[in-house]
């Protein structure tokens, strides 16, 4: 059955596209790549989406572009990551754009959710617990210092998962996909679930403070923030993140309605948003001082649309 999974997010992947109503890029002079995006299925579907081009357009900087196209797989693994036709994809796109300078990282879920024997399960002990969550961090290390080894300068945007949902989703029409992890996990309640991804994503956190080009943002609970629980009467806005570890995140975010754990567009529209407010607001910024250095040769050059972008690039007061 596992062989077939991947299968089967590719045609959640295909059936997709047309779910999602494509906005229109913005005409801007100049466009660029700026942001790397490398790792599973939620780089994937960002990446098909556009997500993190809408949002920089949205925020006033449509020159900035992601790049997925080679580095954003579907079903990968960190530990496949660290082999070194994988890194040299990495290596690959970022000597080809050099204007890349973030690249933002999702991966480690699939290996956490790959059950006994491999991945985590409910029987595992304390010990057996952590062991998995050092080698899955020990494999995501290697990809980062790969990275810093092509660009030590370049920024590393690591953004964590939200609780997946093997509750409703395992009565629903992608139950043949939903139901093998759950069982290899040995049935987890999402209470146990959520817990161990918690587990998880604090030693991330803490290893992410060791790297100072390194920033990670957490995002558990989000979906249970922004769609509230609707069966149990819970109205959105009313749980704050990390939210409630007793339940899931609501079948209403997740992807077509009917998955375990990708979420639909908006969903990942507000996870970019939690990635624009922890990280990028301030990355893509301009301090005054900059801008004040370069308005003699707009005297020469007199680009009002040149000018119009550096503006609304000025970083807050």
């Amino acid at each position: 059955m596992k062989e077939n999974r991947l299968i089967i997010i590719g045609i959640i992947c295909c059936i997709s596209i047309y779910g999602k109503t494509s906005k229109p890029s913005p005409a801007v002079k100049f466009q660029e790549f700026r942001v790397l995006l490398v790792g599973d299925s939620w780089s994937y579907f960002m990446w098909l989406d556009k997500t993190m081009r809408e949002l920089f357009a949205a925020k006033g900087h449509p020159y900035a572009l992601e790049k997925g196209d080679v580095t954003a797989i579907s079903g990968s693994k960190a530990s496949e990551w660290i082999e070194p036709s994988m890194l040299q994809k990495i290596s690959d796109e970022l000597i080809a754009n050099p204007k890349i300078d973030v690249v933002q990282l999702s991966m480690g879920g699939n290996d956490f959710l790959a059950g006994a024997p491999n991945g985590w399960y409910t029987t595992m002990s304390f010990e057996e617990e952590v062991e998995l969550y050092e080698q899955i961090l020990s494999y995501l290390d290697t990809v980062v210092q790969h990275i810093r080894s092509v660009d030590p300068t370049i920024q590393i945007l690591i953004g964590g998962y939200d609780y997946p949902n093997f509750q409703e989703s395992l009565s629903l029409p992608l139950s043949f996909f939903c139901t093998p992890y759950w069982d290899d996990m040995v049935q987890p309640t999402p209470f146990e679930l959520n817990t161990a991804m918690t587990a998880f994503e604090d030693m991330l956190m803490a290893y992410a403070e060791t790297i100072p080009e390194l920033t990670y943002v957490r995002h558990l609970g989000s979906m249970q923030f922004l769609y509230g629980y609707p069966s149990l009467g819970i109205e959105p806005g009313e749980l704050l993140p990390p939210g409630d570890l007793e339940i899931p995140s609501p079948m209403s975010s997740m992807r077509l309605g009917i998955d375990c754990f990708h979420l639909n567009s908006d969903g990942y529209d507000f996870h970019a948003l939690n990635l624009w407010d922890s990280f990028y607001s301030t990355y893509f910024c301009l301090y005054i001082v900059e801008f004040n250095q370069s308005l003699p040769s707009w005297r020469d050059t007199l680009d009002i649309l040149d000018l119009s972008l550096q503006v609304s690039r000025l970083c807050p007061e």
